[in-house]
């Protein structure tokens, strides 16, 4: 048991040693002392993170070191009784050249079992309990690089212990390899984008970049990987944009920063069911700074719920030029939307970000554009908005709205759907309800021939976004006219305690 304790006490300092004075340097350099000077290299141009959510994260990363020491213990005792194949001496096996090609086999086995392991987490059904912790996190920061659930940290080393029992390895590699881990790990979490435009011409290009990892934590559902994009590439899961953000960052001449980091408070004014699992919140008296947003952005909210603060995102389903209030539209889903269908009332306080996002439409009277909006249940809460803004503000453009409900019952807006159409006469919409009308390849199709260059916008179930996904494809619709929601909401959800009754806000 002393021998246990010792390791692990020094295990903690090798994981301590090799991670944190990189991930601290890193924020100190870049996030204090020169990020005025390399504003026009920032990646987000809204500054989310604020000084709490870097105190969560350092706490987050304290508690990831103690399981990564814990699998530097294992390695290390294991080895003392012959179970690893640890060694010290370095021509034991074939010196310096096999020390080399160990320590990039590690890289080519982290890079593998990352993505795959990182791409699991993001299972609906894994995603909520496990990786939502780690995208809590949408503006990253170097100390994001190591906020993990220790579920997580436990699922993305668990590798080494098999690959030390499998292939001999050089201890001092090791210790390299983590401080090179340590050192891509807060490339990636950076928040400025480093890489020179030089590199577009060398193999160094497949090398992934701050942009590419960030682009992860503001779309969500995409660039996996943690050091080369090969797997994202051959397996279609890298942002078509991730190389054209890149390149928009190293040809800025200017740029300005603009802090939306500080939590404003909100008073209810209003709360309608809209279903029988769907509500709306309304907020009337707000900040006119709150209204300068564009139609389809999100809000950052936070709910303090028993004592205890919880930190949402959800659309809006307002329009900012349409209507004189902020609506927020939700599903019943945990802990918030249970409490704001069951316990809110008219007058409380909640606090938010200001409105932002990357999925959103700036209208313009003189377009004159063919809109197809693909909407799948309560996906429609920011696509309402878009219409509706659009309708009224682009009377040349046509829009059509395809929009996918378990049931009619279960179908929001549909009153003021249904007010809009008879009112535009440049609006159609085609409802799919299961199991009586289903949206599928043909429809698509149809609409693609008889409208010239659409612009397309999707929001709703993953499953259904990537099925119209495959179907524009087909028909060679450009990736530039395809817009979805991809946001991450950080919805944390409790780990259920299957020896204690489940209650009802879980």
């Amino acid at each position: 048991m002393q021998d246990f304790i010792t390791t692990l006490a020094q295990g903690y300092f090798i994981a301590f040693i090799s991670n944190f004075p990189i991930f601290a340097g890193a924020y100190l350099i870049f996030w204090l002392l020169l990020s005025k000077k390399l504003t026009k290299l920032r990646i987000q141009l809204v500054q989310r993170c604020n000084s709490e959510q870097v105190r969560e994260e350092i706490k987050n990363q304290f508690i990831s070191l103690l399981v990564l020491a814990l699998y530097i213990t294992a390695i290390i005792l294991l080895g003392k009784n012959g179970i690893t194949k640890t060694y010290t001496d370095i021509n034991l096996y074939g010196g310096l050249w096999y020390a080399i090609v160990t320590f990039i086999l590690l890289i080519i086995v982290d890079d593998t079992w990352f993505y795959w392991s990182h791409r699991f987490m993001h299972n609906p059904k894994i995603y909520k309990y496990i990786h939502a912790l780690h995208h809590k996190s949408l503006d990253v920061n170097p100390f994001s690089g190591f906020s993990f659930h220790v579920f997580e940290v436990a699922a993305l080393f668990f590798w080494l212990i098999p690959f030390s029992i499998i292939i001999p390895i050089y201890l001092p590699v090791i210790a390299i390899f983590a401080i090179y881990a340590a050192i891509n790990n807060v490339i990636g979490r950076l928040g400025y984008e480093l890489y020179p435009k030089w590199f577009e011409k060398t193999w160094l290009k497949y090398k992934t970049n701050s942009t590419h990892h960030n682009l992860h934590h503001t779309k969500y559902n995409g660039n996996y990987a943690l050091h080369f994009r090969f797997w994202d590439i051959v397996c279609g899961t890298e942002f078509a944009e991730s190389e054209a953000v890149v390149h928009e960052i190293q040809n800025r001449t200017d740029a300005v920063i603009k802090l939306n980091n500080k939590y404003i408070s909100l008073k209810i004014s209003k709360i309608v069911k809209e279903t029988s699992d769907v509500c709306s919140m309304y907020f009337n008296d707000v900040p006119a700074k709150f209204f300068d947003y564009y139609t389809g952005q999100y809000i950052n909210l936070r709910v303090k719920i028993e004592g205890q603060n919880y930190d949402r995102v959800f659309s809006l389903s307002s329009s900012p030029t349409e209507d004189k209030f902020l609506r927020i539209t939700m599903k019943l889903n945990g802990i918030v939307t249970n409490h704001i269908f069951n316990d809110a009332k008219v007058g409380d306080i909640v606090e938010a970000f200001m409105p932002l996002g990357d999925f959103y439409i700036h209208p313009n009277p003189n377009n004159s554009t063919n809109y197809l909006f693909v909407a799948g249940g309560s996906g429609i809460t920011p696509i309402f908005s878009m219409i509706k803004t659009i309708l009224s503000k682009e009377p040349k453009s046509k829009v059509t709205l395809f929009y996918a409900n378990r049931s009619e019952e279960s179908t929001i807006f549909a009153k003021e759907i249904s007010e809009l159409e008879n009112k535009f006469d440049q609006f159609k919409v085609v409802n799919f309800i299961s199991g009586k009308r289903r949206l599928d390849k043909k429809t698509v199709q149809e609409f693609i021939e008889n409208h010239s260059n659409p612009q397309i916008y999707l929001c709703g179930p993953a499953v259904l976004k990537l099925a119209i996904k495959s179907y524009l494809k087909e028909c060679s619709v450009h990736i530039n006219n395809i817009h979805d929601e991809e946001f991450a909401d950080a919805y944390v959800k409790l780990i259920p305690n299957f020896f204690q009754k489940r209650t009802k806000s879980i």
